[in-house]
């Protein structure tokens, strides 16, 4: 690896991964929480609008 950073790459640990990454699985656990919550209006009033008929 020491030979590498002379061009420009460096070692990264898990921790700098996440930072670089931007928290992957906070993003993921946010993404999965509003697929939940729009799924579960959008069956609401389905089944809503089909009690009405």
């Amino acid at each position: 690896m020491k030979n590498l950073e002379n061009y420009g790459v460096q070692e990264m640990n898990a921790k700098d991964m996440e930072e670089v990454n931007g928290g992957g699985p906070v993003i993921a656990a946010v993404a999965v929480a509003a697929a939940v919550y729009f799924t579960y209006r959008f069956f609401k009033s389905l089944f809503k609008r089909i009690r009405e008929k």
